[in-house]
């Protein structure tokens, strides 16, 4: 109770909003040697003239909000504003800088969604790396419209997605619990259902095994501030991080060999390609001058002409290629003829500007092949790695040999300047004709 005349709607909810956050009805008054009335009287004794007592309390109250509030939640990083005038007196705050939007305080339930809402919004809309991100908007989309699935790789190495309908709401949203699970761990997220089947899942990361931000073993109608933890996020984040990255470099999230699951390796090719081992900057450059030179063959050979090596290139689809090579060729006396030689098949594709060998294939051993895909489209790893080695060795060893790279420069260097060449003549003789 208190002693002076009805206090403003906002004020009373500013005393209980004290009381819940104190875990203490009547916190005010806590010290009976020294209440707020103390408190009261000792600051209006400081006025010349009769001070309004109500306006002191109301200024008692905001502050002490104020204190419990901070002191609870110290990483939403509080500023208040209290306005102590009478019966418009009132108090707001905001959390800047991620919100410069003022929030009054005019009812406890409202506050507390509110709190709520702030912590929840300071999680991380997603993973540290894109390829994570991918990995997961892959997995969400498989089991948007039902309520799991199981991603069978082989006996001892199982996705399973659940979806759980019990509703969390926070702010006004609904969001459903999803699962990850995987070998020994399990990924929790919270996720808002899809506006537009355009659109990407929006959903937050809040907990990987018994590392929670949210507690989502207990559902919740509606999330108050104390059910968020923001405490752990950043280590909850790192863990959740590694375990997609873990599920993705094992199996590149080319799942089994189902309908959906093809049609989600085919839309998320380039989360595999992300994951694949990349050709060093100077094979590279190499492997595209053969692309841009627009010639379906290209042969070099070693000093005394004695020995040559043949690369033809041959666009497949979607920026796959596939490079034949032909080493170590003897050549004949009329230095036109080749025959012999040792041959080799690379696939592979042009993905951000890198190039990633897919596939090896020796005609003569079949047995040292290396396959990136098998016939169900799921990607290994180490295969792909070895095709890449492969590829590199080769290329090294052709290049010690006939210096391939720089010999393909200036067969490139040549054809530009006969296509310069050209189009001078043909100027040329238009003036002429003129």
């Amino acid at each position: 109770m208190n002693p002076y005349s009805e206090f403003p709607d906002r004020v009373n909810v500013c005393i209980d909003i004290i009381d819940t956050l104190s875990g203490k009805k009547d916190y005010l008054y806590k010290d009976p040697k020294y209440t707020i009335e103390d408190q009261v009287w000792e600051i209006a004794k400081e006025y010349d003239s009769m001070p309004d007592f109500n306006n002191i309390y109301y200024g008692i109250v905001f502050n002490k909000l104020e204190d419990l509030v901070i002191e609870k939640y110290p990483e939403l990083n509080f500023e208040f504003f209290h306005d102590v005038n009478g019966y418009a007196s009132g108090t707001a705050f905001n959390t800047p800088p991620d919100n410069t939007d003022w929030f009054e305080i005019a009812d406890e339930e409202d506050f507390f969604d509110t709190i709520a809402k702030l912590k929840f919004d300071k999680l991380d809309d997603c993973f540290e790396n894109r390829i994570a991100n991918s990995a997961v908007q892959s997995l969400l989309e498989a089991v948007d419209d039902k309520e799991s699935i199981i991603v069978n790789f082989n006996s001892d190495s199982v996705i399973q997605v659940s979806k759980f309908r019990e509703a969390f709401e926070v702010g006004g949203e609904i969001y459903d619990n999803i699962s990850i699970a995987y070998k020994d761990e399990t990924l929790e997220l919270l996720v808002k259902p899809k506006i537009d089947k355009n659109d990407d899942f929006e959903y937050k990361i809040v907990g990987i095994n018994d590392l929670e931000v949210i507690d989502t073993a207990t559902p919740h109608i509606g999330l108050k501030g104390d059910d968020i933890d923001l405490s752990v996020k950043d280590e909850v984040l790192q863990k959740a991080t590694e375990f997609m990255d873990t599920i993705n470099k094992e199996h590149s999230l080319l799942l089994n060999d189902t309908s959906a699951m093809e049609s989600l390796r085919k839309e998320n090719v380039g989360v595999i390609y992300d994951s694949f081992i990349a050709l060093d900057d100077d094979n590279a450059e190499f492997v595209k001058n053969l692309i841009d030179s627009a010639k379906t063959e290209f042969v070099v050979r070693n000093e005394d002409y004695s020995r040559a090596s043949m690369f033809v290139i041959s666009e497949k689809e979607n920026d796959r290629f596939s490079l034949t090579i032909v080493s170590n060729m003897k050549v004949g006396k009329d230095l036109n003829t080749t025959y012999g030689g040792d041959e080799f098949k690379f696939d592979f594709v042009v993905h951000n500007d890198k190039v990633l060998p897919l596939n090896v294939e020796y005609p003569d051993e079949p047995f040292k092949s290396y396959q990136t895909f098998d016939d169900k489209g799921i990607a290994n790893i180490v295969e792909q790695g070895e095709a890449t080695k492969d590829l590199i060795r080769t290329l090294e060893n052709l290049q010690e040999k006939y210096q391939i790279r720089e010999k393909l420069e200036s067969h490139i260097s040549n054809l530009k300047s006969e296509t310069h060449g050209d189009k001078d003549d043909d100027k040329s003789n238009t003036r002429k004709q003129r």
